[in-house]
């Protein structure tokens, strides 16, 4: 199962990037799983406090003409979209005005 996040990263457009259940967390101090994910193995627990933290993810970006038409068609995706990305699809539908 994959999740897909995005952010707006301004002046560049949207990126997303996604979990994959099936992959262990790579490091011993990996970010926590979304919510959305679902691991058909169990893990063993992480220990110790949860704590903020820098990390870096491959990514593909997208200018924002094509990010537009992407946030348009989230619900098509073969992947869930994670709550980060359900959001910007929000703003991207027309007439959402709040």
């Amino acid at each position: 199962m994959l999740v897909v996040h995005g952010m707006w990263l301004p002046g560049r457009g949207l990126a997303v990037w996604a979990e994959d259940s099936t992959l262990p967390p790579a490091a011993p101090r990996s970010p926590l799983d979304s919510p959305e994910l679902v691991r058909t193995t169990e893990l063993a627990p992480v220990r110790g406090p949860v704590t903020l933290a820098g990390w870096r993810v491959p990514v593909l970006a997208y200018a924002p003409d094509a990010a537009l038409s992407l946030l348009r068609t989230v619900e098509k995706l073969a992947a869930a979209p994670g709550a980060s990305l359900r959001h910007l699809a929000e703003l991207a539908t027309p007439g959402w005005v709040r």
